[in-house]
């Protein structure tokens, strides 16, 4: 068998980098698999628990059990992928999350074990760095994103020549 190990570093603390993994609502916003929409999350973060994925279209539906549930720092938790699409088949994983860090910096590491060979965990490497990917860029605009509040207080200053729908009228535009 064979494993796939990925790490990726964020500007956010561990707390809210494992909400992102963990919440349901937050998971819906960045985590699109094979560019589908999670429609509805079952995240149950106890040893023993459920998690299920379940997309848009209903071709895809992830579940598996969490085996370790430790204090926002562990997850170990079957994977198993039901794909309707033929020729892909269905299949059973293990993955192991880990999140470090501090109130500014953060890491998480993903372990999938289960592959049956080196050859079948490109595609799955590809999807793990793009839900990565997407993650980052989730955080990085919930950082960033200006409130309804900031966006009526700050305008852009004004630069150059700005006519009114008037003047644009009178000019012939």
């Amino acid at each position: 068998m064979a494993t796939l190990d990925l790490s990726n570093d964020f500007n956010c603390s561990k707390e809210k980098l494992y909400s992102a993994w963990t919440e349901p609502e937050q998971l819906k916003q960045w985590w699109k698999p094979l560019g589908k929409q999670l429609v509805e999350v079952v995240n149950d973060l106890v040893e023993g628990g459920s998690v299920s994925y379940r997309f848009n279209d209903d071709s895809l539906l992830i579940d598996g059990n969490y085996e370790q549930v430790t204090n926002q720092e562990l997850l170990v938790y079957t994977w198993n992928w039901h794909i309707k699409a033929e020729p892909v088949n269905d299949a059973s994983y293990k993955l192991t999350v880990n999140f470090k860090g501090d109130e500014n910096n953060s890491s998480l590491s993903i372990r999938q074990d289960g592959f049956e060979s080196e050859e079948s965990i490109h595609p799955h490497q590809h999807g793990w760095e793009q839900g990565l990917d997407q993650l980052k860029q989730y955080l990085g605009n919930e950082e960033s994103a200006p409130s309804d509040e900031d966006s009526e207080t700050h305008q852009p200053p004004v630069t150059g020549y700005n006519e009114t729908p008037e003047q644009a009228k009178v000019g012939g535009g």
